[in-house]
């Protein structure tokens, strides 16, 4: 059942009237599914300096927009893998990193 709500987020630069880069992101929520993540994946992750892991199935690849983080629960996830099943989505996810790093 696919109960769980997540934010996708995708980053979009712009520029302000300073000439700076600014970067925002744009936000959508869709409906998953949290999976569980076996042991070896998340020794895999953590031989790697990566923190906890997760993984969301969407119901339908289309939710999908190539969005590099998400939310759940309040916190932003880094996601590091997607695979496409039949017309589902698996994304796995680490958290508690910035910028990919602990």
């Amino acid at each position: 059942m696919f109960s769980e709500v997540i934010t996708l987020l995708s980053e979009v630069e712009t520029i302000d009237e300073y000439g700076d880069i600014v970067k925002t992101y744009n936000e959508r929520e869709v409906f998953a599914r949290m999976d569980r993540v076996y042991l070896s994946e998340t020794l895999q992750a953590m031989a790697q300096g990566l923190e906890r892991q997760f993984r969301f199935t969407l119901s339908d690849y289309f939710d999908y927009e190539d969005e590099e983080e998400l939310l759940y629960e309040g916190k932003k996830y880094k996601i590091i893998n997607v695979q496409r099943i039949g017309t589902r989505l698996e994304l796995n996810c680490t958290g508690g990193i910035e910028n990919g790093n602990k």
